[in-house]
Order: structure tokens, then C-alpha cells, then sequence
């Protein structure tokens, strides 16, 4: 749920309640404050009736009476007195009886407790009341002692307060009537207010999507003082800082990456090959044709070296960009490989063998050779002499295979995931004397990469090393 309708229904259900609970309490009060009132007139009325019975009384019968003892001769006497007493209150009859304390009517009218009697749930000499319904009536029965006679007689009668009840109900829809009116009030108000209130907040919201979309943004215009105000002016202030520190990591980048382009004469795979070129021209006596082909190898190992520098520089600095792919033949590539590298690896009396099957590579074949050569050259030196070193090509139905292994060294299991870091050397003192700088396999991840290929690495110490490229646009067809 959205924020805005969170603020919404807080508002209206925290403002419904309050308004519900406070009429509610309101009602209530005013109508114990009326029952309070009606139950003190009940005690009143009652102690009417009972002056009036003392004002009936003949005193000498009543003298009389106190001589008597027994209960029948009371109940006669109390029957005398209540037929000639009559008590009003406000010019109405007080309707009254004379109970014992067990509830049985002695006198005057049985009135509306003769299912559950007022009387019997008093204790001997306490007064009370209830209040009960009868049809759509309500009455205050109220009952007293009769102080005037031995026997525990008591005096009951009744008031009506069925207004009293009546008004209350009133009360009460008018009030659900008025909270009704109030909530559809309320409804407009409080839409209007929490859209006033997350008016800040969208901006906010808007602007830190065009920050996160790279896009440059206008301060936010600060509309109070209040705490969104103050979040407003730290968003303002973090949108400003985060610019400059966006800029900054960019000139780090380029000066990063300016760097990583200073060490592409590390990259001097293509160098070996001119040097052993070279290196045969100066100690062995060769044929005219022998010297030609080893200076257009090296004529054209330079030529490589100097366009693959531009390309390293241009991946580098365009990040982004497409590499141009061309469909070249598998025979031909892998035979400009083996040509390349066949120099190097007789000088060690390395074992270097070749399988190549009938394919088309999708590639840009000097960055691929680069990726090859600089496997190769690990595997190099990871082989001691006379070693095993094998360049196999395989055609899959998903694309080609190019794989190689040796059986040199290996590498450790836990050191595979990080190999392809830049500047990572698993044996510093052994890749340093031989002129490493850990930055090969780092090249060839991301050669790989802008080939939307991929690059696994299979090892074992002491028994050596398989990386497997995998590319797309594998064929039989031989027409590249």
C-alpha cells in the first residue's frame, strides 16, 4: 500500500474513532447524569408514600397495634392504613405496595417485580433499586423498610422512565447520522491534506528515480521548515555530493583503466614469437626462402601486435561498444595459433599437439588469437620440459570449443574463482620470473566476454590444467 493511502486511512480512522468514542461517552454521560437524577426522584416519592402512611396512621390503633403480636393482626392494620393513603407527586398517584421481606404483597397493587423481587435480594433495614422493563416501558422500582412497624415490612413503588430511554436512542442516530455526515466530510479534508502533505514527497520520490537513471537533476524546491522540509534540503545536499562523487569515480575509472592500457606491453605474446623468428634468423644459417618466411612472420606478427594494441585501447576505453565479429575457418585460425607458438614450444622440447575439427568461428580472429596465445603461453609455463601441452578444436551444436590443457602444475582448487582477476598471480615468485603481471587472464575474460562467450576452468594440482572456451556459430561448413 502506498504511502499517500496509509496517511489516508490513519488520518480518517484515528479521527472516526475519536469522534466515535468521544459521542459515545458523551451520550452515555448524560444519561446516568438523567438516570442518576430519576432514581433520586424514585427514593423521594418513595419516602412520600411513606410520610403519607405515617400521617394515615391513627396513632392510637397504632398503640394498639404495638400491644398486638401477631403477624395476621399487622398484616389487617397495614391493609386499613394503605386503602385510605394516597400520595402524589407532581399531582400524579405514586402506584405503591406493602411487601414482607420475602416478597409477598401485603397491601396496595402488585406491581412489575413479581418474577424477581426487589425485596429479596435486600438486606433487613437497606433500601434499593432496579431498573426493568416491562413491554416497551422502562421503570425505576425503587423499595424502603417500613420504619414505623415491628414486622420487616417494605415499601415498593415504581417510576417511569421510559423518555429517559427514548431520548437516548434519539441521541444515538442523530449522532451516527452526524458521524456519517462527518466522515464524508472528513473523506474530502483528509484526501486534501495528505495530498498537500505528500506533495514534497513525490517530488523527492521523482527525483531519486532520475538520480538512480543516471539522469542530472534540479534541487528540489524546499516548501517549509517541518521535518520534510529538512529531508528535502539533505536530499538537495546528498544529490549534489553524490554528483561530484559520481565524477570523481569516473575519473578513477578512465585513470584506472588509462593505467591497466600502460601494461599492454605485457601482453607480449606476439613479441615471442618475433623474438624466436628473430632469434633463428641470428644463429642458424637459413635458405633465401627460409629467411623470407621467417621475416614475413615477423612482419606480420608486428602488424597484429600494433592493431591489437589499438583494439585493447579501444575496448578499454569504449567499454560498451560492439567488437566486429567476422566468420572465419577453424583450419586457419588455429593454424595461425599453432604457427605462432610452434617456436617457443620446441625450445622447451614441449610436446604440443593439435586437433582441430572442421568448423566456422564467429570471432574477431587477433583478439581471439590473443585469448589462445596467452592460454597457451600459461600452459607453457606451467609444463615442465618435455611436457604435454594439447590445442583442440570441437564443433558442438551450440557453437565451437576451442580447449586447452597440459599436464603441468595445476592450480588450487579455492584460487580457480579468482584467477581471472586483474594483476592475480596464483605463484607471484614464478609468474614474475617469467615476466607476468597477472593482467593475461584478466584480457582474455574480456575478450571472451565481448564475444558473448564463456571461459571454464578445470584443474588439479600436479596434474595439470583444462580451460574451455565456448563461442557461438559452430558449423560444419567450411566457406568461411
Amino acid at each position: 500500500m502506498k504511502f499517500f493511502w496509509k496517511l489516508f486511512f490513519s488520518l480518517m480512522i484515528v479521527t472516526m474513532a475519536f469522534f466515535s468514542i468521544g459521542g459515545y461517552l458523551l451520550i452515555q454521560s448524560g444519561f446516568r447524569a438523567s438516570l442518576e437524577r430519576e432514581v433520586d426522584m424514585a427514593y423521594r416519592e418513595n419516602e412520600i408514600i411513606s410520610d403519607a402512611l405515617e400521617q394515615s396512621l391513627d396513632w392510637q390503633a397504632s398503640s394498639a397495634y404495638k400491644r398486638e403480636q401477631t403477624k395476621e393482626e399487622s398484616y389487617k392494620l397495614l391493609k386499613r392504613i394503605t386503602s385510605k393513603t394516597i400520595a402524589k407527586s407532581s399531582g400524579k398517584v405514586i402506584p405503591y405496595s406493602i411487601k414482607d421481606e420475602k416478597g409477598s404483597v401485603y397491601a396496595g397493587e402488585d406491581l412489575l417485580d413479581s418474577v424477581d423481587s426487589l425485596v429479596k435480594s435486600l438486606d433487613r433495614g437497606q433500601r434499593g433499586y432496579k431498573i426493568t422493563e416491562s413491554g416497551n416501558a422502562y421503570y425505576i422500582l425503587c423499595a424502603s423498610p417500613l420504619e414505623m412497624l415491628d414486622f420487616p415490612f417494605y415499601i415498593e413503588s415504581y417510576r417511569q422512565i421510559t423518555p429517559l430511554f427514548h431520548n437516548r436512542q434519539t441521541q444515538y442516530r442523530s449522532y451516527i447520522s452526524l458521524l456519517l455526515l462527518l466522515f464524508a466530510v472528513g473523506i474530502v479534508v483528509t484526501l486534501i491534506v495528505s495530498a498537500w502533505l505528500m506533495r514534497p514527497i513525490k517530488k523527492l520520490s521523482k527525483a531519486a528515480r532520475q538520480l538512480s537513471d543516471g539522469c542530472d537533476i534540479q534541487p528540489v524546491p524546499v516548501y517549509s521548515r517541518d521535518e520534510i522540509g529538512q529531508l528535502t534540503q539533505d536530499f538537495n545536499s546528498m544529490a549534489g555530493q553524490l554528483a561530484e562523487n559520481v565524477e570523481e569515480l569516473k575519473d578513477a575509472a578512465q585513470r584506472q583503466e588509462l593505467f591497466v592500457s600502460s601494461f599492454n606491453h605485457e601482453l607480449k605474446t606476439p613479441l615471442t614469437s618475433m623474438i624466436g623468428y628473430a632469434d633463428l634468423l641470428r644463429s642458424k644459417k637459413l635458405s633465401e626462402e627460409q629467411v623470407i618466411l621467417s621475416a614475413d612472420q615477423i612482419v606480420q606478427e608486428g602488424r597484429r601486435l600494433e592493431k591489437l594494441s589499438a583494439t585493447l585501447m579501444e575496448l578499454i576505453v569504449i567499454r560498451n561498444q560492439e567488437i566486429p565479429r567476422r566468420h572465419v575457418s577453424a583450419h586457419t585460425f588455429f593454424n595461425s595459433v599453432r604457427n605462432t607458438v610452434l617456436p617457443i614450444m620446441k625450445q622447451k622440447h614441449i610436446d604440443f599437439s593439435t586437433t582441430i575439427e572442421d568448423g566456422v568461428l564467429l570471432i574477431e580472429p587477433d583478439l581471439m588469437k590473443t585469448v589462445c596465445i596467452n592460454l597457451l603461453d600459461n600452459a607453457y609455463k606451467a609444463v615442465q620440459e618435455k611436457g604435454q601441452i594439447c590445442l583442440r578444436g570441437v564443433c558442438k551444436d551450440s557453437g565451437y570449443e576451442i580447449i586447452v590443457s597440459d599436464d603441468g602444475c595445476g592450480i588450487p582448487q579455492e584460487e580457480l574463482s579468482k584467477i581471472t582477476e586483474a594483476f592475480y598471480m596464483v605463484d607471484k615468485a614464478r609468474a614474475r620470473a617469467g615476466g607476468g603481471s597477472g593482467l593475461g587472464l584478466a584480457i582474455c575474460a574480456r575478450i571472451v566476454e565481448v564475444h558473448n562467450g564463456t571461459m571454464e576452468f578445470a584443474s588439479r594440482p600436479g596434474e595439470g590444467t583444462q580451460v574451455t572456451i565456448g563461442l557461438e556459430g559452430g558449423c560444419d561448413d567450411e566457406t568461411a
